[in-house]
Protein backbone atom coordinates (compact mmCIF):
# COMPACT_ATOMS: atom_id res chain seq x y z
CA UNK A 1 0.00 0.00 0.00
CA UNK A 2 2.79 2.66 0.84
CA UNK A 3 4.29 1.25 -2.55
CA UNK A 4 1.51 2.76 -4.73
CA UNK A 5 1.05 5.87 -2.30
CA UNK A 6 4.73 6.98 -3.28
CA UNK A 7 4.00 5.95 -6.61
CA UNK A 8 1.26 7.77 -7.06
CA UNK A 9 2.76 10.86 -5.38
CA UNK A 10 5.95 10.59 -7.81
CA UNK A 11 4.03 10.20 -10.87
CA UNK A 12 2.39 13.69 -10.32
CA UNK A 13 5.78 16.01 -9.83
CA UNK A 14 6.61 16.25 -13.26
CA UNK A 15 3.07 17.98 -13.90
CA UNK A 16 3.48 20.00 -10.86
CA UNK A 17 6.95 21.24 -12.53
CA UNK A 18 6.59 21.63 -15.81
CA UNK A 19 3.35 22.73 -16.14
CA UNK A 20 4.23 26.34 -14.87
CA UNK A 21 7.70 26.01 -16.31
CA UNK A 22 6.59 25.87 -19.86
CA UNK A 23 3.44 28.39 -19.25
CA UNK A 24 4.15 31.68 -17.98
CA UNK A 25 0.44 32.27 -17.85
CA UNK A 26 0.24 30.12 -14.82
CA UNK A 27 -1.23 30.96 -11.68
CA UNK A 28 -0.32 29.55 -8.07
CA UNK A 29 -3.65 30.33 -6.86
CA UNK A 30 -5.40 28.17 -9.62
CA UNK A 31 -2.71 25.19 -9.77
CA UNK A 32 -4.14 23.04 -6.68
CA UNK A 33 -7.75 23.03 -9.18
CA UNK A 34 -5.83 21.88 -11.89
CA UNK A 35 -3.58 19.22 -10.10
CA UNK A 36 -6.66 18.22 -8.54
CA UNK A 37 -8.81 18.25 -11.83
CA UNK A 38 -5.78 16.31 -13.83
CA UNK A 39 -6.52 13.70 -11.06
CA UNK A 40 -10.25 13.16 -11.17
CA UNK A 41 -10.21 13.35 -14.38
CA UNK A 42 -8.04 10.06 -14.40
CA UNK A 43 -9.64 8.59 -11.77
CA UNK A 44 -13.09 8.88 -13.63
CA UNK A 45 -11.61 7.36 -17.05
CA UNK A 46 -10.27 4.08 -14.58
CA UNK A 47 -13.54 2.64 -13.92
CA UNK A 48 -13.96 2.61 -17.68
CA UNK A 49 -10.80 0.89 -18.86
CA UNK A 50 -11.88 -1.93 -15.79
CA UNK A 51 -9.75 -0.48 -13.16
CA UNK A 52 -11.37 1.37 -9.82
CA UNK A 53 -11.96 4.96 -8.61
CA UNK A 54 -9.21 5.42 -5.50
CA UNK A 55 -10.07 8.73 -3.66
CA UNK A 56 -6.91 7.95 -1.81
CA UNK A 57 -4.86 7.90 -5.72
CA UNK A 58 -6.48 11.35 -6.24
CA UNK A 59 -5.47 12.50 -3.01
CA UNK A 60 -1.80 11.37 -3.73
CA UNK A 61 -1.91 12.44 -7.01
CA UNK A 62 -2.55 15.83 -6.26
CA UNK A 63 0.18 15.96 -3.51
CA UNK A 64 2.51 15.37 -5.69
CA UNK A 65 1.57 17.63 -7.86
CA UNK A 66 1.77 20.29 -5.57
CA UNK A 67 5.31 19.28 -4.73
CA UNK A 68 6.19 19.57 -8.42
CA UNK A 69 4.89 22.98 -8.14
CA UNK A 70 7.03 24.01 -4.43
CA UNK A 71 10.17 22.57 -6.32
CA UNK A 72 9.50 24.64 -9.72
CA UNK A 73 9.03 27.64 -7.38
CA UNK A 74 12.37 26.86 -5.72
CA UNK A 75 14.03 26.29 -8.85
CA UNK A 76 12.30 29.41 -10.46
CA UNK A 77 14.10 31.60 -7.64
CA UNK A 78 17.72 29.70 -8.14
CA UNK A 79 17.66 29.77 -11.67
CA UNK A 80 15.20 32.78 -13.10
CA UNK A 81 17.55 32.82 -16.18
CA UNK A 82 16.56 29.15 -16.90
CA UNK A 83 13.07 29.62 -16.28
CA UNK A 84 12.90 32.63 -18.99
CA UNK A 85 14.95 30.24 -21.44
CA UNK A 86 12.19 27.71 -21.30
CA UNK A 87 9.30 29.98 -21.68
CA UNK A 88 8.25 31.31 -24.99
CA UNK A 89 9.13 34.69 -25.81
CA UNK A 90 6.24 35.31 -27.44
CA UNK A 91 4.27 35.15 -24.69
Amino acid sequence: MRFMAVGNVLMFIPLGFLLPLLDRRVQAKNMVFVFFSCSLLIEIIQPVLGRSFDVDDLIYNTIGAALGFALFTLFRMLCPKTVAGCRDPGE
